[in-house]
């Protein structure tokens, strides 16, 4: 894994700083040479672990980006296959105890959340659009919310 040799360096260096800290507890000061070594020594090992934790941080981000574009090949691979599925009008496929089958839904789309009624928005950290309120509104009573539009979504399933 990309990141087992950086977490075990990381831990090491913690365990050395633990040790570090130890020893300087227990220099008297009067041995003022030891323990000026001793915290140059510290400083030198926090310093190394601040740079495992930024090299740590840099893999995240490309961790991230990498798990970004894959997502997104897989959204445009997802639609291939709807779209494959539709040329051969074809709704499921059904082969070794599994299916694969195109579900037609509608979702909400945001066009104006200042236009959306207060009434639609969750209070959290910060605010954001009830998507399953209105939807679940607009399938009981066919209105559309105003600041929204009901698209209709075509995805597959898998099982």
């Amino acid at each position: 894994m990309m990141f087992e040799s950086l977490i075990q360096e990381i831990t090491e260096l913690e365990k050395n700083i633990d040790k570090l800290f130890d020893e300087i507890k227990k220099i008297p000061d009067s041995q003022g040479e030891l323990l000026a070594t001793k915290l140059i020594s510290f400083g030198i090992e926090n310093h190394k672990l601040e740079l495992k934790i930024e090299e740590l941080k840099e893999k995240e981000k490309n961790l991230s980006a990498l798990r970004k574009t894959w997502e997104e090949n897989l959204d445009v691979l997802k639609t291939s296959c709807v779209s494959e599925l539709k040329r051969r009008k074809l709704t499921q496929v059904q082969k070794s105890g599994h299916t694969l089958s195109i579900l037609d839904s509608i979702f909400v789309d945001v066009i104006d959340a200042g236009e959306i009624s207060f009434k639609w928005i969750k209070i959290k950290v910060a605010d954001s659009v009830d998507k399953a309120g209105i939807l679940s509104w607009f399938k009981k009573t066919g209105e559309i919310v105003s600041g929204v539009d009901i698209k209709p979504r075509e995805h597959y399933n898998f099982k």
